[in-house]
């Protein structure tokens, strides 16, 4: 890591007039050298790139205006109407509007919470928060029935939806409490 030179310091400190340096113990020079090495470290540091998201997918944001962008928000157009967490899950909204508009579904939402378990106090006094899922798409077919979506990817390889052990659980426990629904993965 490079150091930098008083002069650098001091330039820094007139270039910032509200940067402080406290001396804490020690010798002048020990912390001095040791505030320099903090901020140089500070200059010279990368932003971090932000985490990839779990199933590497991209986000889609809506504008107000129609606008939709994809991995970015796009400052310009102001804040984001809709945010879907991936491209997948838009697309799949896009195509049940069209089946809604068709007759083929009814009553469309997105992002509806559903309760797996309600809020309560364990033995220890501890609150706990109520389990809540929310599901991408709910909606009635033409038979009437309330079906549940979750959009995940498609691992070719082994044949399945790629899911978590947590969502898995949770998938289960849906299943058991709301019998009279249909839960789907597309």
């Amino acid at each position: 890591m490079p150091r930098i030179t008083e002069e650098e310091l001091q330039s820094m400190l007139q270039k910032n007039p509200k940067l402080r340096i406290h001396q804490t113990g020690g010798t002048d020079e020990k912390c001095t050298r040791a505030l320099v090495d903090q901020i140089s470290k500070k200059i010279n540091s990368k932003p971090k790139e932000p985490k990839p998201s779990k199933y590497r997918n991209i986000k889609v944001y809506v504008y107000k205006n129609g606008f939709v962008s994809k991995g970015e928000k796009v400052s310009k157009l102001g804040t984001p109407e809709i945010v879907f967490d991936s491209i997948k899950e838009y697309e799949r909204w896009g195509a049940l509007q069209m089946l809604e508009r068709a007759g083929a579904i009814r009553d469309l939402q997105r992002q509806v919470p559903m309760e797996i378990a309600p809020k309560a106090v364990a033995a220890d006094g501890e609150k706990l928060r109520a389990i809540v899922y929310k599901a991408d798409f709910m909606y009635i077919n033409t038979e009437g029935q309330i079906i549940v979506e979750d959009v995940k990817p498609f691992d070719k390889k082994s044949g399945k939806y790629r899911t978590t052990k947590d969502f898995n659980l949770k998938w289960k426990l849906l299943k058991a409490k709301y019998t009279d629904r249909l839960f789907r993965m597309v």
